[in-house]
């Protein structure tokens, strides 16, 4: 089958996670996160494994609470988050 590769997923939508995950290939290590926190902390524990990683384009909330309330602090958005990662590899 050939070397096992990582990806991490970051999406907030729980259908779409479940489905990557059961319709992922055998030779993918899936790597799951629903907020920007969660992906911060799949990362940093995993970052020299991780080959590939997908991101929500839009995820401003940092949990899984739907309401009115103010989003979550820019620091913690999707954009922020890519941005801190891609320091990794500079």
């Amino acid at each position: 089958m050939g070397n096992i590769k990582t990806i991490l997923v970051v999406e907030d939508d729980f259908l779409l996670q479940w489905g990557l995950k059961n319709l992922k290939p055998e030779n993918v290590n899936l790597l799951q996160a629903r907020t920007c926190k969660q992906a911060r902390e799949i990362f940093e524990r995993n970052k020299r494994y991780i080959d590939v990683i997908a991101f929500d384009g839009i995820m401003d909330r940092d949990d899984d609470i739907i309401t009115d309330e103010p989003l979550v602090p820019e620091d913690m958005t999707t954009l922020k988050l890519i941005h801190d990662i891609r320091k990794e590899f500079n």
